[in-house]
């Protein structure tokens, strides 16, 4: 499954850079493929993102995204006995400096993940909510007049706290990669 994703996104890339710049797109909608794709391993994330061009040059978006883990993943040991899920919630703008809503861009996003982990024998459960203001630069291709590539990579300052059924509160924050890989459509 990685394989044919790596394979189709080296074909759309090449196909982009053979596509000549195209008429001025303002909306695409897109979507995380390799989030989607974890969910094969056991936990994941669907998310969306929609974009909308106010002028050639700025572009506010918004993104939303659910997902799971399963207490069955080959990656969590010992937890059978938990649901797991994440709702996630981010906006921001995309500044393109060429213009046209396409090539490279800067963007500054903020972002919000809530986690839970409810006991499936007891009432017992843990919520986490994480913040995360960041900072990507990146680059976004339109090939064939409405496929849409994006790839980003930034950082940020994550802020995240835990509360378990005890009443027992964590916090923490520190600096964190920021990165994006999206595949969508322009129209």
């Amino acid at each position: 499954m990685g394989k044919a994703i790596l394979i189709l996104l080296t074909i759309l890339v090449a196909l982009s850079l053979a596509v000549s710049a195209s008429a001025y797109k303002k909306n695409s909608f897109e979507f995380h493929p390799v989030a989607l794709a974890m969910s094969a391993y056991g936990f994941g994330l669907i998310q969306v993102k929609y974009e909308r061009s106010l002028e050639e040059h700025i572009s506010p978006f918004v993104e939303f995204g659910w997902g799971g883990f399963s207490p069955y993943s080959p990656f969590i040991k010992g937890d059978e006995n938990y649901d797991w899920s994440e709702l996630f919630f981010g906006g921001g703008i995309n500044l393109y400096p060429k213009g046209d809503n396409r090539g490279p861009y800067v963007s500054l996003d903020m972002e919000y993940y809530r986690f839970k982990a409810s006991s499936t024998t007891t009432s017992a459960e843990a919520i986490s909510n994480v913040f995360f203001p960041a900072g990507l630069v990146g680059w976004k291709w339109i090939a064939g007049d409405f496929l849409v590539i994006r790839f980003g990579v930034g950082g940020g300052y994550l802020t995240a706290n835990l509360k378990d059924a005890g009443g027992t509160e964590l916090k923490g924050s520190g600096a964190w990669l920021a990165t994006e890989l999206t595949v969508g459509v322009a129209f």
